[in-house]
């Protein structure tokens, strides 16, 4: 028998071209159904989904503080949490009702369980009372031990001081606190920014 190569060469190129197109359309399918697995996954999901979101926070009766977001996605489950991708905005209030502090971050994600909450991206605490200002990219607030801390660069202004470093950590209203790896110490003048 003879066989006729270039028919058979056409054949065979065609076969090979053939599984290879299955096999690759296997392997998209898979990767895509896969993928849909994961972004559905329920850990992935918010449980529920809130805009302009307004929190507030009472103890013994009274208003402690309140925290303000344009959204929050809450997650129940293994892991109890509440992320607000879009920013978050804390306010203090003391006793009589009054504002003593802020804080403000680009995104922050509380731990409920925990008590821990971690913002990040443009973070910045203000209290009043001592007229003082700490900005840095990331923080910690322990609810439970009172604390908060972050390793990233700090800037701590006062209103004759500006302090400069990397690493911090503090009671919640930076009256105690210990400033790591100082980098620079300025006086500055009263209408500083």
């Amino acid at each position: 028998m003879k066989i006729d190569r270039p028919r058979y060469l056409i054949l065979s190129t065609i076969k090979f071209i053939a599984i290879t197109v299955v096999m690759a359309m296997s392997f998209s399918c898979k990767n895509k159904v896969e993928k849909i697995k994961e972004l559905t996954a329920p850990d992935t999901l918010p449980s529920e989904s809130i805009k302009n979101v307004v929190l507030r926070y009472y103890d013994s009766g009274e208003l402690k503080v309140f925290l303000k977001a344009p959204i929050m996605n809450a997650y129940y489950g293994s892991e109890n949490k509440m992320i607000f991708p879009n920013g978050i905005e804390v306010f203090f209030l003391n006793s009589r009702g009054k504002i003593t502090g802020t804080l403000k971050a680009g995104y922050g994600i509380n731990w409920m369980d925990n008590k821990l909450l971690k913002v990040r991206n443009h973070v910045e605490i203000i209290h009043f009372d001592d007229n003082e200002s700490l900005e840095t990219e990331e923080l910690n607030w322990d609810q439970r031990q009172q604390r908060i801390y972050t390793e990233a660069h700090v800037k701590l202004k006062s209103k004759d001081k500006l302090i400069l470093g990397q690493g911090l950590e503090a009671d919640e209203k930076l009256r105690r606190r210990t400033l790591r790896n100082v980098t620079g110490e300025f006086l500055v003048e009263d209408d500083f920014d």
